[in-house]
């Protein structure tokens, strides 16, 4: 039954967010704030992640009316209270990832060139951004943990996620394999009690198609917010021994990147390089196979 409810608010959240986008594309284009070059170097409207949050908002009404109609017992308070913090720190990290796509330079890259340009006196967007999360992943921690560890704990595994999601965003769908399918085991394993979030999940498919085929890109806009959601529902699981793995390797990711690209590992390994190319154009085959990478 649960996999019956969790593929069918997929396929809801997939229709919505993809119809969303399919009414945003053309606005998005007329926008030069929102216009980036991507890795080819051709225009690309940012903000992939407008119709995702869009939906989410769409999902948090629909199920606010729904739990004031019904029996909230039967959900269980914890489950909503949980929802409500998911929907609260992914929508917190898409206003500040808009902020970033739409008036950050790229002048400082990384967490050693924001925490660089802040000892010049220069505050980033991009700072601000990871700053954000941090404290969004602090409230929703807060509300879940009850010691102060734990707390840090659970805040700093959203706050790390959310850039993750944001490293990964360097090739056409990228991001969303790297994280959905995080989210989506983590749900359907641990939190059968938060299936709802299969209608955020479902809207972040409604959008891969066109990241694909390059038609959009998800930007901060959509990148840090499915990180970050990867954090919470690591946090949501109230699995102690999980949540401080999902840390670890949340911030293990973050240090390597500082290091080394993740654009050469994965044309290095022919497995990774094949799962990067799934669902791509050919010029996107072509760019990962030219001696370059």
């Amino acid at each position: 039954m649960i996999f019956v409810c969790f593929s069918v608010l997929l396929v809801v959240g997939a229709l919505i967010g993809g119809g969303l986008l399919r009414a945003l594309l053309p606005i998005l284009k007329d926008s030069p704030v929102l216009m980036r070059a991507n890795y080819r170097g051709e225009s690309v409207p940012l903000a992939g992640g407008i119709p995702i949050a869009m939906t989410l908002l769409i999902g948090f009404g629909v199920l606010q009316i729904l739990w004031s109609v019904t029996d909230r017992s039967y959900f269980g308070a914890d489950a909503i209270q949980t929802v409500y913090l998911a929907f609260f720190v992914v929508l917190v990290v898409t206003l500040f990832g808009l902020l970033d796509d739409a008036v950050g330079t790229a002048a400082a890259k990384g967490l050693r060139g924001h925490l660089g340009a802040l000892r010049q006196g220069r505050l980033t967007t991009g700072l601000l951004k990871l700053a954000a999360g941090a404290v969004a992943g602090l409230i929703a921690s807060s509300q879940i943990e009850g010691s102060v560890l734990w707390i840090v704990v659970g805040a700093v595994c959203v706050a790390a996620w959310a850039n993750v999601g944001n490293l990964f965003d360097l090739g056409p769908g990228r991001c969303i394999k790297v994280c959905w399918p995080i989210c989506a085991t983590l749900t359907l394993v641990f939190l059968d009690d938060l299936v709802p979030l299969a209608l955020l999940l479902g809207s972040v498919l409604g959008v891969l198609g066109a990241d694909l085929k390059e038609k959009v890109m998800l930007g901060d806009t959509g990148a840090n917010p499915l990180g970050a959601l990867v954090g919470v529902c690591f946090l949501a699981t109230g699995n102690h021994a999980v949540l401080l793995g999902g840390c670890v390797v949340g911030i293990a990711l973050n240090l390597v990147a500082e290091k080394v690209s993740f654009s050469r590992i994965i044309v290095s390994n022919s497995l990774l390089l094949r799962l990067d190319s799934l669902g791509a154009t050919e010029a996107r085959r072509a760019f990962l196979r030219s001696p370059r990478q």
